[in-house]
């Protein structure tokens, strides 16, 4: 019986840590105006200041989206994003990049892509500067919300127009 009682008071104090974090998430959102965060994702290339293979958190703010590295963190104005898309392997792989082309010229629409695994990846394309930037984020299956992400931005560009 003392048993059952111990594992029924931890039940009650983890649900009562859960509320506690949940607030306090809740107060941060509030706070910089932040409808979504997504973590886990691994900058494959594109931006000029994220190395290649760096972590990179996402918040979604009402004017921003912002990029978070272990180090720095870039504001993207929300009506300077062009474009926006997830994308799977084949997806990604049958987009004839510029890089592509550069090494390996016009055999890069003869060689074969060959990739197994189905990867999820952020495809975000903006103005800075009256340059366009394509970036390029592999995104956690679990923890990056790449979804929920790809849908607030659209919702904040057609409510920002």
């Amino acid at each position: 019986m003392d048993f059952l009682i111990t594992i029924v008071v931890i039940i009650i104090i983890l649900v009562i840590i859960m509320k506690l974090l949940e607030n306090k998430q809740n107060n941060l959102y509030a706070k910089y105006n932040i409808h979504v965060t997504g973590q886990g994702f691994k900058h494959l290339g594109g931006h000029p200041y994220i190395k290649a293979n760096q972590d990179v958190s996402i918040w979604v703010q009402n004017t921003n989206v912002v990029l978070i590295t272990n180090k720095d963190r870039f504001e993207i104005p929300i009506n300077n994003i062009l474009d926006i898309q997830i994308q799977n392997n084949e997806q990604l792989t049958n987009r004839v990049t510029l890089t592509r082309l550069a090494t390996l010229g016009v055999f890069a629409l003869a060689t074969p892509k060959t990739e197994t695994t189905n990867n999820q990846y952020l495809y975000l394309k903006y103005l800075e500067k009256n340059i366009e930037i394509e970036c390029i984020f592999k995104a956690d299956p679990i923890f990056s919300h790449a979804g929920e992400i790809l849908s607030t931005v659209n919702r904040l560009k057609l409510e920002n127009a």
